[in-house]
Order: structure tokens, then C-alpha cells, then sequence
């Protein structure tokens, strides 16, 4: 299996479908750690681990959308609708 990148395989609404769902998570996690007595290592290790969640859920995303073949990809709509262009332009030339 090659990975063709999320952006090839995953759509842009669905990038903020999975950050909006995982929302829930990032606020939980925030109100947990928000007290006074804060340090700012937790604050960054907090948003570090919340950045690599979304990343490796949107990788996974990206993976499973790569691994259907009936999914019909970002890349893949586009080389179709160019190959559509293409041959309608040999058509009427």
C-alpha cells in the first residue's frame, strides 16, 4: 500500500467533521488542566497531545478512505473530471 497523502484522500469537510467530533475531547481535557496553579509544561504537553489525536485520527481517516476502493477521493474526482475535460475538448475539435 503507498500512501497518497490525506489532502489526496481525504475531503476538507470531513478534516473538520473529525476536529469538530474530537472537539468534546480537547474541551474536557482543557478544563481538567485549567486551574491556578498551572504549569506551562502541561499546557503544551496538553495542546502536543491533542495536535498528534487529531493527526493520527485524520491519518487514519486517510488510510482507511485509501485502503476503499469504492471511495471516491479527492484526487480521484479531480483526474476524472480532467480526463472529462480532455476528451470533450478532442470532441469537439
Amino acid at each position: 500500500m503507498g500512501s497518497d497523502g490525506l489532502f489526496d484522500n481525504v475531503f476538507d469537510h470531513e478534516i473538520v467533521q473529525t476536529i469538530v467530533k474530537h472537539k468534546d475531547v480537547a474541551e474536557t481535557g482543557m478544563n481538567s488542566w485549567l486551574t491556578w496553579g498551572i504549569l506551562m509544561m502541561m499546557w503544551v504537553s496538553l495542546i502536543w497531545n491533542l495536535f498528534l489525536f487529531l493527526a493520527k485520527s485524520l491519518a487514519n481517516l486517510a488510510s482507511s478512505h485509501a485502503l476503499d476502493s469504492n471511495f471516491d477521493s479527492p484526487y480521484s474526482l479531480e483526474a476524472r473530471s480532467r480526463v472529462r475535460k480532455y476528451y470533450n475538448w478532442f470532441s469537439f475539435a
